[in-house]
């Protein structure tokens, strides 16, 4: 029979030793946190980098189309008679009439 010595921890060793366990346990869900937040800012970044290629473009030929349509409303306005005519709306486009 073995009798070697038992050391029994103070109330104030116990409580630091349940401090460390949750020290480690809040250290190791931060861990994971952080690299969610890394995963989530790098998807955040691709799709941010994907939308300006997709949509950036478009938006240029926006852009591009509507400076191109501001030059010909200011041609148009130089013609009296066809400037009546663009005031009017187009029969075509309103079947009903």
């Amino acid at each position: 029979m073995e009798h070697g010595i038992v050391h029994k921890l103070t109330p104030e060793q116990e409580e630091l030793e349940k401090k460390k366990l949750e020290l480690a346990t809040l250290e190791t869900e931060l861990a994971e946190k952080e690299l969610n937040l890394a995963t989530f800012q790098a998807e955040l970044n691709a799709f941010e980098q994907e939308y300006m290629r997709v949509i950036g473009v478009r938006y240029k030929e926006l852009e591009r189309i509507k400076a191109q349509i501001n030059k010909y409303m200011a041609l148009i306005e130089k013609f009296p008679i066809v400037g009546k005519f663009r005031r009017q709306p187009f029969s075509c486009l309103n079947p009903t009439s």
